[in-house]
């Protein structure tokens, strides 16, 4: 792009060569300048905005719970008499924290193939809307016995299953794919935040006069909010947003290649059964999600319980490793591109590291960490019940 312009300390005129930020289109290949949607504030950034709020809230909500359940079988967790209390065996306790992931395993497998059918917009007010129900009604039907709790939760994970189709369909339609790195992080990101928040708030609530339920009201409250404002405000992809203007969505449309005949194939299923990369990937994945589902719902337990640390400590050291997590998420993104653009070493090298770092060096200071700590001076009796072979 030549841009003319007449240098102040010069009497003659001559063009200077000024290259400007641009976009490569996927349909013609051709560079796209960045003019005003490229580089201000626009309609896509409002939403990435809602996707990171909602992706914090669910996650958030998702949490609630494994903290909540402590003060909910606690009697000494709030100064309130009149918060009730449950005794609730070991057996339904584990049944509640589990029914989650029943119902949000299932909508996953048949979530994306509707979102692409029918647009992503209404499947996410969906989710939003009945995970927000859902923890509103756990106060009010409690006292009925930890089956309703369960349903409510069973509920809640249905609703939440739709949250990861919508938000990749959302990305796709609304995102240039020279920004979708950064705003899919930011996006994503919202969930590390949420779940510290969270924790954090969860704590502190369930140990305020007005005791576990308040946790509850609250994250169904921002719940609903946050879907009468994406009724109102999302949109499933540029063409249906009639606020957009026609330069930022000829930005957008221009470099995704909205509109480009897409051939459909049939999936190689026997390939890639037979593949041993995606097997690895498989079960490094499998071992990541099980220890952050391990640290979502058994911690707080295991603090409590063990460690005999109050309500509102308890939901503060919870929360610690997320926080890291999402600080550290951006740490390391930057970091390996940095190794990666430098070519210290292959891409495939690079995110081997990264994948070893987390998967060896940060579950061992994991496990050292909380078996130390079981040996602590407010109750010394709590080393035999994690191992009898310590010696207080």
């Amino acid at each position: 792009i030549i841009v003319q312009t007449w240098p102040m300390n010069s009497r003659t005129w001559r063009p200077k060569r000024k290259i400007l930020p641009s976009c490569v289109s996927s349909k013609t290949g051709a560079r796209i300048p960045l003019t005003f949607s490229g580089k201000r504030y626009g309609t896509r950034h409002t939403q990435a905005v809602l996707l990171f709020l909602i992706t914090a809230i669910e996650f958030g909500t998702r949490i609630n719970l494994p903290v909540a359940i402590v003060a909910m079988t606690t009697t000494n967790s709030t100064s309130n008499p009149d918060v009730p209390t449950y005794n609730w065996s070991w057996a339904d306790h584990s049944v509640v924290l589990s029914s989650y992931y029943w119902g949000y395993v299932p909508p996953g497998l048949i979530a994306g193939h509707l979102v692409a059918r029918f647009g992503a917009k209404w499947f996410l007010a969906l989710s939003g809307l009945g995970g927000a129900l859902c923890a509103i009604l756990i106060p009010v039907l409690a006292p009925f016995g930890s089956w309703t709790v369960m349903l409510c939760r069973l509920g809640q994970g249905v609703c939440h299953g739709l949250l990861c189709p919508c938000c990749h369909s959302m990305l796709a339609k609304w995102v240039p794919k020279c920004e979708r790195a950064r705003l899919s992080a930011f996006v994503y990101g919202g969930g590390s935040l949420g779940m510290v928040l969270s924790f954090a708030l969860s704590g502190w609530m369930c140990g305020s006069w007005l005791g576990w339920p308040l946790s509850f009201y609250a994250h169904g409250l921002v719940g609903l909010i946050w879907s009468m404002v994406w009724i109102f405000v999302g949109k499933g992809s540029p063409a249906e947003h009639k606020g957009i203007s026609g330069e930022e969505r000829m930005y957008i449309e221009a470099s995704i290649g909205t509109g480009e005949p897409i051939q459909v194939t049939s999936t190689p299923w026997s390939s890639i059964f037979k593949s041993f990369p995606m097997w690895a990937i498989l079960i490094g994945s499998f071992g990541q999600v099980w220890v952050l589902t391990t640290l979502m719902t058994n911690i707080p337990t295991y603090i409590a319980n063990v460690l005999r640390f109050q309500i509102e400590e308890n939901g503060l050291i919870s929360g610690g490793p997320f926080l890291l997590f999402w600080i550290c998420s951006f740490v390391w993104s930057y970091l390996i591109d940095f190794i990666i653009t430098r070519r210290a070493v292959s891409t495939g090298t690079a995110r081997k590291i990264a994948t070893g770092v987390c998967k060896v060096l940060g579950l061992a200071s994991l496990a050292i960490g909380f078996t130390f700590s079981a040996v602590h001076p407010r109750d010394r009796s709590s080393c035999d019940r994690v191992n009898k072979r310590f010696k207080c």
